[in-house]
C-alpha cells in the first residue's frame, strides 16, 4: 500500500506561520535599522529633514519596507475591509520607522525624515505589489497551473536559483515555456520509489555545492580570524550584488538538502538542524581560510530555510505504511 501525505495547512496553522513572517521581517527591519548596535548616549546626533540622497541609500530605504508590505496585502486580497487594515498597517508602519530612526542619533547612522518618508513609500509599494500579485495569481491559477495546489516552497526553489544565477542580469523568457517547464516541480507523486534516488542524489549534490563554495580556495592559514557572532555583518556592509548572489546560493544549497531530504522520508526537523550544525562547521572553518568571513549568519539561514519549507510546503512528511489523517 502506498504511503500517505500528511498534507494541508488549517487556517489556524496558516495565520501563526504569517504571524511568524511578520515579526521576522520587523526582527530583520528593526535589525538593520539599528546595525552595528554600537550606541553614543551622550551625544546624540542632530535629527534632519533631509538626509544623503543618493541611488543606493534611497534605494535601501525602499526595499527595507517593501517585503513587509507585500506580506501584509498578500494575506488580505480578497477579504473585507482592505481599505482600513491598509490605514492600520500603514500607520503602524510609520511609527516603527519614526522610532527606528529616532534611535538612530545614539548610532553611528544619519537620523533623516527623508528616510522615513522612503520607508513609506517601500512598504506602500510593497502593498500595491502584494494586492497584483495575488489577484493575478487568482487569475492565473486555474486555467494555466493549478498554484493553489501547488509545491510553494519549490516556487522559493526556482527564485532563488534565478537570483543566485542570473542576478543582476534580468533575462528575457518564454512565460509559456517556463510555466509548462515549472509545473512538473508540484505535479508529480510524492511517493514515487523509482524517483528516491534522485532525490537521495539532489541531497548528496546540494550538500556537496555548499561544501565547496563554504571551504574555498581550499588554502589555510596558520591562525583563525574572529568569529563574527552579530548575523549579516558582511552583508549590510558589502554591495548589493555580492549581498544577493551568496545569499540565494546558500538558500537555495539548504533549500535543496532539506527538500530532497524530507521528499525521502526524513524528519525536517532533524534535516534543519543537521544543515545549521553543518553551516556552523563551515562557518568555523572559514576563521582558517584567506578571504573569508566567518559569521553566524549561514547559521540562521539554514534554520530559515527549514521554517519556511515547514510553512509553505503542502505536506508535512512522507510516512509509509500510513494511510490515513
Amino acid at each position: 500500500m502506498h504511503p500517505q501525505v500528511k498534507a494541508g495547512h488549517p487556517a489556524g496553522a496558516s495565520r501563526r506561520n504569517h504571524r511568524i513572517a511578520v515579526g521576522l521581517l520587523l526582527s530583520l527591519i528593526v535589525y538593520g535599522s539599528l546595525y552595528p548596535l554600537t550606541w553614543n548616549l551622550a551625544q546624540p546626533q542632530d535629527f534632519i529633514y533631509w538626509g544623503p540622497l543618493g541611488l543606493v541609500d534611497v534605494a535601501e530605504n525602499v526595499i527595507l519596507f517593501l517585503p513587509l508590505g507585500w506580506l501584509l496585502a498578500w494575506r488580505h486580497h480578497g477579504r473585507p475591509r482592505q481599505l482600513a487594515v491598509l490605514v492600520v498597517c500603514f500607520l503602524i508602519a510609520l511609527v516603527v520607522a519614526s522610532i527606528l530612526q529616532w534611535l538612530q542619533k545614539y548610532l553611528p547612522r544619519t537620523p533623516a525624515l527623508s528616510d522615513i518618508l522612503f520607508n513609506m513609500l517601500g512598504f506602500a509599494a510593497g502593498w500595491l505589489a502584494g494586492m497584483i500579485s495575488a489577484s493575478s495569481l487568482n487569475r492565473l491559477s486555474r486555467p494555466h497551473l493549478d498554484l493553489h495546489a501547488a509545491d510553494r516552497f519549490a516556487l522559493v526553489m526556482v527564485v532563488l536559483w534565478m537570483a543566485a544565477e542570473l542576478f543582476p542580469f534580468i533575462p528575457t523568457l518564454d512565460r509559456s515555456s517556463v510555466a509548462d517547464n515549472v509545473k512538473s516541480l508540484w505535479q508529480q507523486d510524492l511517493w514515487q520509489p523509482r524517483r528516491m534516488l534522485l532525490h537521495l542524489a539532489v541531497t548528496v549534490i546540494a550538500t556537496a555545492a555548499y561544501l565547496l563554495h563554504a571551504i574555498w580556495p581550499l588554502q589555510w592559514n596558520d591562525r583563525p580570524t574572529a568569529m563574527r557572532w552579530l548575523p549579516f555583518a558582511s552583508s549590510l556592509s558589502g554591495s548589493i550584488e555580492a549581498v544577493v548572489s551568496t545569499v540565494a546560493f546558500e538558500c537555495l544549497c539548504f533549500g535543496a538538502i532539506v527538500w530532497s531530504a524530507a521528499r525521502n522520508g526524513g524528519s525536517l526537523g532533524g534535516m534543519t538542524v543537521t544543515v545549521a550544525i553543518l553551516a556552523l562547521a563551515c562557518e568555523w572553518t572559514q576563521r582558517y581560510l584567506p578571504g573569508r568571513t566567518a559569521e553566524i549568519t549561514s547559521v540562521l539561514l539554514a534554520l530559515g530555510m527549514g521554517w519556511l519549507f515547514a510553512a509553505l510546503s503542502p505536506f508535512r512528511r512522507i510516512t509509509p505504511g500510513n494511510t490515513g489523517d
